[in-house]
C-alpha cells in the first residue's frame, strides 16, 4: 500500500480511496458504523506516524532494504536529487509498528486493522487500548465485540468510557473497590442489571453511589458480599424499578431487613436470600411480604426463625408466587402447608422446596399435592416423618403437573414405598412401562424383536415423572455397571419414570 508523500497537503489526500472500503468490515467488528464518515480515519494523525518512521528509520539519508508494505517517503537531502527512499513498514521492529499506530484514533486503529493480519495485530495491541472511548458508537456496539475489544486491551486499560451501557458483570473481581463503584454510577446512569457477587472489596459507601447514581435500576446482584452491611439495604430500598435483588449469602441482620420494607410497595419479583435469612425473623417477613406484593420468586432457605404465622401471612399477601424455597426452615409445621393450600397462590406455584423440614408430616404434604394442582417439583429431601403414604398417594391420584419428585434420606420412605411408585407410574399407561411389558409378553410368546417393536406406543395423560432417591441411585448405578460402564461419581441421579 503506497502512501503518498509527506508534505503539508499530505492528509488531504487521505481519504476513503487510500484504503480499501471496510464499511462492511466495520459492522462485522462494531456491529455498525464507526461514525457518519466510516471510510475516513485520522489522516492527520497517520501523517505523523509515517513521519516518525521517517525520522526514526532513515536517518541521515540511509535506504531500508527491507521487504513488506512500501511507505514512499522523501528523504530531504536526497529531495534535491529528486530521488526516492522507501521505507518498508513490516520490517521496522515491533515496537516501532506500534508506536506508529498510536497516533490513530479509535476509528483509525480500526480501519488499518482490517488491512492484512499483521497490521491487525498491531494495531489491537494491548497498550493502544489504555483509553477506550466508545461514547460516540455506543449505540452501534455489540456486547460481543465490547468483550472482544476487552480482550485486546488486556490488562492494559485504564480508562474506558461506554456511555449507555445497561449491562455490567463484575461479579468474582477482587480488585473492584468502592472507587470502582463510583465511577460505575457517575458514567452508567442508564445502568439496569449490575453483578458484583463475591466481590470481597467492595462496601456501603459504593453501593449507596450506585443506588442513587443508577436509578434505573432492574437486577442487583450482590451475593456473598460479605463486607457489606445493613445500609446497604438502605439503599437498595430506593430503588424504585428494581425487580430482581439477590443478596444470598451476605452478613445481613434483621436490622437491615427491615429497610427493605421501609418504602411503599414495589415492583420486586425475585427476591433471594439464600443462605442470608437465617438471621430474618417472622415480624420483618411479614413486613417485607406486605411491601412486595409481586413476587413470583422467593428463596428464603436457612430461615430459622420463621414461623407458620408469618409463612401463612407471606402466601396470603403474594399471589403471584411460583417458586418458594424453605429449605432448613425448621419451624415450620403442617401448618404452613395447609395455609399454602389455601392461598392464592396454590393455583399458580410451580416449584416448592421444603428440604430438611422435620416437622412436616403426610398429612400436610398430601393436602398440599391435592390442592397445588400446578405443582411440578417438589423437594422433600430429608424430611424424615414424610412416608411411604405420600408415595402411595401419589400412585394412586397423581397430580396432573406433577413432573419431578426428590426424595432423598427420607428415613421413613422404604425401598418398597419407592418400587410400588415406580410400578403404577408404569402401570397406569402413561409411559414406558406397557409398551415394554407388551414387548415383554409378545417375545415370551415367540414373536419375534420387530413385531414387537411395530406395537404403537400409548399417548401417556402426564408429563414424565422423575423420582429422585436413594434407591433409584442405586437401581441406576447397578444398571450402568451391567452394561460395562463405570458408575458416576455423583452421589446423586435421576431415574426417569415414563
Amino acid at each position: 500500500m503506497f502512501v503518498p508523500p509527506l508534505t503539508p497537503n499530505y492528509y488531504h489526500h487521505l481519504t476513503s480511496a487510500s484504503l480499501p472500503s471496510t464499511t462492511t468490515t466495520h459492522r462485522s467488528i462494531l456491529g455498525g458504523p464507526l461514525c457518519s464518515e466510516p471510510d475516513k480515519i485520522d489522516a492527520k494523525g497517520l501523517y505523523m506516524a509515517v513521519a516518525l518512521v521517517h525520522s526514526t528509520s532513515m536517518g541521515h539519508g540511509a535506504s531500508a532494504g527491507i521487504k513488506g508494505k512500501e511507505v514512499m517517503v522523501m528523504e530531504s537531502a536526497e529531495r534535491k536529487e529528486g530521488k526516492k527512499s522507501e521505507v518498508r513498514f513490516d520490517g521496522l521492529p515491533y515496537e516501532l509498528r506500534v508506536r506508529v499506530f498510536g497516533y490513530l484514533n479509535l476509528a483509525g486503529l480500526i480501519r488499518v486493522g482490517q488491512v492484512c493480519r499483521l497490521w491487525k495485530q498491531v494495531a489491537f495491541d494491548g497498550s493502544l487500548w489504555c483509553n477506550m472511548n466508545l461514547s460516540p458508537y455506543y449505540r452501534h456496539v455489540s456486547s460481543a465485540r465490547l468483550l472482544d475489544l476487552a480482550a485486546y486491551s488486556g490488562g492494559f486499560l485504564k480508562v474506558a468510557n461506554f456511555r449507555e451501557l445497561t449491562s455490567i458483570n463484575l461479579s468474582g473481581l477482587g480488585a473492584v473497590t468502592h472507587i470502582t463503584l463510583e465511577a460505575i454510577a457517575t458514567h452508567c446512569r442508564k445502568l439496569k442489571s449490575f453483578n458484583v457477587s463475591h466481590c470481597k472489596n467492595i462496601n456501603s459507601v459504593g453501593m449507596r453511589l450506585v443506588a442513587h447514581g443508577c436509578p434505573d435500576l432492574r437486577e442487583l446482584q450482590i451475593s456473598r458480599c460479605t463486607t457489606l452491611d445493613d445500609e446497604t439495604l438502605l439503599h437498595v430500598a430506593t430503588l424504585s424499578n428494581l425487580q430482581h435483588l439477590n443478596a444470598s449469602y451476605c452478613n445481613f441482620t434483621d436490622t437491615g431487613f427491615r429497610h427493605l420494607a421501609s418504602n411503599p410497595p414495589r415492583t420486586t419479583t425475585h427476591l433471594n436470600l439464600t443462605g442470608t435469612a437465617s438471621s430474618l425473623t417472622s415480624e420483618t417477613l411479614t413486613l417485607i411480604a406486605a411491601t412486595h406484593p409481586n413476587l413470583t420468586t422467593l428463596e428464603l432457605s436457612g430461615g430459622r426463625l420463621l414461623s407458620d404465622i408469618s409463612l401463612a401471612s407471606l402466601v396470603a399477601t403474594c399471589p403471584h408466587l411460583t417458586q418458594l424455597d424453605l429449605e432448613e426452615c425448621t419451624l415450620i409445621t403442617d401448618a404452613t402447608l395447609l395455609a399454602l393450600a389455601a392461598s392464592p397462590c396454590a393455583a399458580t406455584l410451580t416449584t416448592l422446596c421444603l428440604s430438611y423440614c422435620d416437622n412436616i408430616t403426610d398429612t400436610g404434604v398430601t393436602h398440599l399435592l391435592e390442592h397445588c394442582t400446578q405443582l411440578a417439583h417438589i423437594e422433600l429431601d430429608n424430611c424424615n416423618r414424610v412416608t411411604d403414604a405420600v408415595l402411595d398417594y401419589i400412585a394412586r391420584n397423581r397430580p396432573e403437573k406433577l413432573a419431578d419428585l426428590e426424595v432423598y434420606d427420607c428415613r421413613s420412605m422404604t425401598c418398597g414405598g419407592i418400587r410400588a411408585l415406580q410400578r403404577s407410574v408404569s402401570d397406569d399407561g402413561s409411559g414406558r412401562g406397557p409398551y415394554h411389558s407388551s414387548v415383554v409378553a409378545l417375545a415370551a410368546e415367540g414373536a419375534t424383536t420387530t413385531t414387537a417393536t411395530r406395537r404403537p406406543r400409548p399417548m401417556p395423560p402426564h408429563p414424565p415423572l422423575r423420582v429422585r432417591s436413594f434407591y433409584t441411585t442405586q437401581d441406576e448405578n447397578e444398571a450402568r455397571g451391567g452394561g460395562g460402564r463405570a458408575a458416576p461419581r455423583r452421589s446423586r441421579h435421576s431415574c426417569l419414570i415414563l
